[in-house]
């Protein structure tokens, strides 16, 4: 793409004198055949090239200006800043002969106080800022000099390196706002993924900046129009005006890389300050790029889930470097037509719709070669998608790399197949194929074989680089981020993130949730997916197999009443440092003569209230208790932001225990609440087994016993609440807790009391 859409020429002229001993020397010597003269001139011949009447360069009136040595070090005595005036500056320096540099220049407005440009290579994005600060706008650029010849002069060429965000409503919106006793005044916003640190060294984000959240303060919008290029035909753009609500530049990734996406909160309020947006607006994904203007236009004070997304190129008038992101308005569709070489080429959201609604049931063989064109958004709305419980998709779909996105799928009402294609089969005799195509935050509920790019797929089908990213999908069984169900076909090389997979019943996977006899499945890769299962799913996921081992493959947020696993005998548990979040009820009943062991476990974001069978002895988010005999482990088990509160007593890994032994190791309970009236603590209420802690520690916690204990001893301890046979810590940490017992005072910061048997901290 072209980025010649503001510039201003630096023409320099000048002099500076330089010497290989110091920068006093190199400042103040006299011209000698040392020394090169450098002339620098900012300025421009023939205006801004720029169809913008916000951005358009104007306000820029000082440059900053800095010197580098070959090495990257700054010559301080040389930075210098240079008054603007009719857009002309001027910078003169003199140079050592033979020596290479290289010259920064930063062009603002200082009356903005909007940059610290205090050192080039590190130009501090102020916060905060107002929104709608025209003045914010400035230009950078770098030249390398060759110190080798008596006289330089260079011309460079300066760049935004903002992306420009408008916010843009037409006079017929604007005037059924005003009808509405809507008149906008001001206007804030707040953004995602910018960043605050500039280098004009390198033209770049400094290296170690961090994308941040921004907020651009409310502040009075923009008296100007917006004009932004709408419909085109490929080479010719129609300019229309817009009434500007939001102006603002964001800093969002080094020269000549590709938009980013940002999220965007809009907030505006009224002329009398009475009225504002409530809830706020919000856009998810916007794209943005330095040096383009993204404007989003549309229905945004009435209705502003409809709009429409417009990047003009580097800020001049060429359409054939615009793009445009195509937002659904929920209602239109177009049949397709196909070209001379029987392709159906879908560059709309229009487009796509219309083939979704003509490939339902029996027309579902008309388009046996799609390519998708250019990103398209569904605009949140809610659509069918490609074929139904008898139609199905049959053909190839080539995204090009290209994403569907913001789209909502409802099936539940009807047995199978959810998804943007919610079947494919192959019929025509040749291969079905959904490949390269992006999908982003969908949500696509159904029954059975439910997956957000195909709900089932059977036959000589094949699903490939395709991904998923921010989506939910919901379904009973059979259930994927990217396929739900397949017999017979072909799923590799896709990939999911940040996606959510919810089910009720069973069969769910991070990529294809079931996978029948005959298929093949290979090279899938996924980050980060949540799975939200009902308690009873979990339960069966649960079971022991042959050899009492329960085997966690992934984190589970539970959903509904949590029955506690009632198991018996010799039973592991392992975790693989897994973490169920969202029970109600402890995680395994109480129980007597186990022998349990629990590996590498967290709990987390739990409220578990008194166990439905307490037996007088208490609840715990791992173990209720164990009344007789057997032994209990626990190694790297971890309680989490949660609260748990017992009748008898309440803890994290076991209230109450009469086993031969226990053991901790490598244990944390923090930022918990554990109450109870007969005792509570960190990690067990109540033992009366031998019992051994190592290296675990109790952090940021509330234990509180609450039956009136004046006169007697305390049941409430940090670690152990009370001690009723020999035990043993090592290494064994607690901080920033708050330990409460009733009337008594705990016997120390770990324990509550001890009753019986040896006590020893190591």
């Amino acid at each position: 793409m072209k980025k010649n859409l503001f510039m201003s020429m630096l023409a320099m002229a000048g002099m500076l004198f330089a010497t290989s001993c110091s920068q006093d020397e190199l400042l103040n010597e006299p011209t000698t055949g040392d020394y090169v003269s450098a002339k620098f001139t900012i300025g421009t011949s023939d205006g801004i090239a720029t169809r913008a009447t916000i951005g358009n360069g104007t306000k820029a009136d000082k440059v900053a200006c800095a010197v580098y040595d070959e090495k990257g070090t700054e010559l301080r005595g040389l930075y210098a800043i240079r008054d603007v005036v009719d857009m002309k500056a001027t910078y003169e320096i003199r140079l050592a002969k033979g020596q290479k540099y290289r010259v920064a220049f930063f062009a603002y407005n200082s009356t903005a106080d909007a940059y610290d440009v205090t050192y080039l290579t590190d130009i501090k994005v102020k916060d905060p800022q107002n929104s709608n600060i025209e003045n914010r706008d400035a230009f950078t650029a770098y030249v390398d000099v060759d110190a080798t010849v008596n006289t330089i002069n260079e011309d460079v060429t300066l760049y935004r390196p903002f992306a420009q965000l408008n916010l843009g409503v037409d006079n017929t919106e604007w005037t059924d706002a005003v009808k509405a006793g809507v008149t906008v005044a001001k206007s804030k916003i707040v953004v995602t993924n910018v960043y605050n640190q500039f280098s004009a060294y390198d033209n770049a984000v400094v290296a170690t900046a961090e994308p941040v959240t921004m907020t651009f303060a409310m502040n009075t919008i923009p008296t100007e129009e917006l004009e932004v290029d709408v419909d085109r035909d490929g080479t010719i753009a129609n300019t229309e005006k817009f009434k500007y609500l939001a102006l603002n530049y964001l800093l969002v990734g080094d020269a000549g890389t590709e938009k980013s996406l940002t999220d965007v909160e809009f907030v505006w309020e009224n002329s009398d300050a009475s009225k504002t947006n409530n809830p706020t607006t919000h856009f998810k994904n916007i794209p943005v790029q330095r040096n383009y203007r993204t404007n989003i236009i549309g229905k945004l004070l009435t209705n502003p889930a409809t709009f429409n997304i417009v990047i003009d190129a580097d800020f001049i008038d060429s359409p054939e470097d615009d793009y445009i992101v195509s937002v659904w308005d929920g209602e239109s569709a177009t049949t397709p037509v196909a070209d001379a070489d029987g392709v159906y080429r879908i560059s709309s959201a229009e487009e796509l719709v219309g083939m979704m609604n003509d490939s339902k049931y029996p027309n579902c063989n008309n388009y046996q070669n799609v390519v998708l064109e250019c990103d398209i958004d569904l605009g949140g709305n809610t659509i069918s998608g490609f074929g139904d419980e008898k139609g199905f998709f049959d053909g190839i779909f080539d995204g090009q790399g290209h994403s569907i996105s913001n789209f909502k799928i409802d099936a539940t009402n009807r047995t199978y197949y959810a998804g943007l294609f919610n079947q494919v089969s192959q019929y025509s005799g040749t291969n079905t194929v959904i490949k390269n195509l992006i999908v982003k935050n969908a949500t696509v509920a159904g029954t059975s074989q439910v997956g957000v790019i195909v709900g089932g797929m059977n036959g000589n089908t094949i699903v490939e680089n395709c991904k998923v990213y921010n989506s939910t999908v919901k379904a009973v069984k059979k259930v994927g981020s990217v396929v739900g169900y397949t017999a017979g076909g072909t799923v590799k090389d896709n990939y999911a993130e940040n996606c959510v997979i919810e089910y009720s019943e069973k069969e769910a996977s991070e990529i294809l949730g079931y996978e029948y006899t005959g298929s093949t499945v290979s090279g899938n890769t996924f980050n980060n997916i949540t799975f939200v299962v009902s308690a009873t799913a979990l339960a069966t996921e649960l079971t022991p197999d042959a050899n009492g081992v329960i085997t966690l493959t992934r984190d589970y947020t539970v959903t509904g009443d949590w029955t506690s696993l009632a198991l018996s005998g010799t039973v592991t548990i392992e975790g693989n440092n897994h973490t169920i979040k969202g029970i109600n009820q402890p995680l395994v009943a109480g129980t007597g003569g186990i022998n349990i062991t629990v590996n590498d476990l967290t709990i987390s974001e739990s409220v578990i209230g008194i166990a439905t069978v307490e037996h007088g002895l208490g609840t715990a988010a791992f173990i209720s208790y164990i009344d007789h005999s057997g032994k209990a482990s626990f190694t790297n088990c971890h309680l989490f932001e949660s609260k748990v509160t017992g009748n008898e007593r309440a803890a994290a890994l076991l209230a109450f225990s009469e086993a031969s032994e226990v053991s901790i190791k490598n244990c944390s309970v923090v930022k918990c609440e554990l109450t109870s009236v007969g005792g509570a603590a960190g990690l067990v209420a109540y033992t009366h087994s031998t019992t051994t802690v190592e290296n675990s520690k109790v952090e940021n916690t509330i234990v509180e016993a609450t039956e009136d204990r004046t006169s007697k001893t305390a049941l409430a301890g940090a670690v152990i609440g009370t001690v009723n046979a020999n035990t043993t810590f090592t290494n064994v940490t607690v901080s920033g807790n708050t330990v409460k017992n009733n009337g008594a005072d705990a016997h120390s910061d770990m324990v509550g009391r001890v009753v019986s048997g040896t006590l020893t901290v190591n």
